[in-house]
């Protein structure tokens, strides 16, 4: 059995928005035409503000956009790793990866030794035949808090993407009709809808350029 596990941290991100996928079927679902996403084309262009911490005399200081949710990571992590990297100044590529590596040690260490991360930092687990799925889920989730890797690469995945903690929803909206994939008018509240019914973008989720606008609405790469 196949888990992806996204990384989660702000609900209001439409890209992280599933928490654990079970199953290769939904897997497909949801990633259909993001493997190799493509730029969305003539991206608006974004005046980006930095958000970050740093620590003067000892003591903490959250800037930007994103600072309170960077305050409520720092606050709540148990990982020492943690907060050193999410007051470093910024969270790095260098960053994740290493964190990447210690999650795959601490799965390792309990069993679990299927593990890979895709392009967007999702946590892909093979299941060990007979391995109970209550326990998958209860180790991943303690190895992703006392790794540090669930406030770290959440974050660094959040405001890469959005640097500016923009509406998700209309940022998406935007994405889809700059590139063609709905018509003008299509708004934010559209977005939403989506998810009121049934499989949400059905007919367009198979398309390259929806992984593009669904993953990086901005084209910031």
């Amino acid at each position: 059995m196949l888990f992806t596990v996204t990384p989660r941290l702000s609900s209001q991100w439409r890209g992280l928005r599933a928490l654990v996928i079970v199953g290769v079927a939904s897997v497909v679902a949801l990633m259909a035409g993001c493997t190799a996403p493509q730029s969305p084309s003539e991206s608006s262009s974004v005046n980006v503000e930095e958000s970050g911490c740093i620590i003067t005399d000892g003591v903490s200081q959250f800037y930007g956009p994103w600072a309170s949710d960077i305050e409520q990571a720092y606050s709540r992590s148990d990982s020492d790793a943690a907060k050193k990297i999410l007051c470093s100044g910024s969270i790095t590529a260098e960053h994740v990866a290493e964190l990447n590596e210690t999650m795959k040690s601490c799965l390792a260490g309990v069993g679990i030794t299927d593990v890979s991360f895709d392009a967007h930092d999702r946590l892909k687990i093979t299941v060990p035949a007979g391995f109970p799925e209550n326990l998958m889920s209860s180790l991943e989730w303690d190895c992703e808090e006392t790794t540090g890797w669930y406030p770290v690469v959440s974050l660094y995945t959040n405001m890469r993407q959005n640097p500016n903690k923009g509406d998700v929803d209309q940022l998406i909206a935007d994405c889809l009709v700059r590139v063609g994939l709905v018509p003008e008018g299509f708004s934010g509240a559209d977005v939403d809808a989506e998810f009121q019914g049934g499989e949400a973008f059905a007919d367009i989720n198979g398309d390259p350029l929806f992984g593009s606008c669904w993953f990086d609405p901005l084209g910031t790469g």
